[in-house]
């Protein structure tokens, strides 16, 4: 299962959430200790990584920046048609996501 981050907002994978740590990093304006999660908001700088995509959620979760679905475990799933989304959806689940989801 993918590793996530949490920033501004959204679910990030662990290739984005790294990068925008990187990126906020080399522009000054990172935390003085970024491990210790209560001394800043997910707002200015990633939290995580946490493990199993992000947790248990409704539906398959991706990641807000780039779409890679994030394997998170799925206890209940939505319909979603038409999306470019789904499509990587699909594709990363295959086959029992595709009779789930069948329009």
């Amino acid at each position: 299962m993918t590793d996530v981050y949490i920033f501004q907002a959204d679910l990030l994978c662990a290739e984005c959430g790294e990068a925008a740590c990187n990126r906020i990093e080399s522009e000054g304006h990172s935390p003085s200790n970024p491990a210790d999660e209560t001394t800043y908001d997910s707002d200015e700088y990633p939290k995580g990584p946490y493990p199993h995509g992000g947790g248990e959620s409704d539906h398959p979760q991706h990641c807000g920046h780039c779409s890679t679905p994030l394997d998170n475990p799925v206890i209940e799933t939505v319909q979603v048609a038409g999306t470019p989304v789904l499509e990587n959806w699909l594709t990363f689940y295959g086959a029992p996501f595709i009779r789930t989801f069948h329009t």
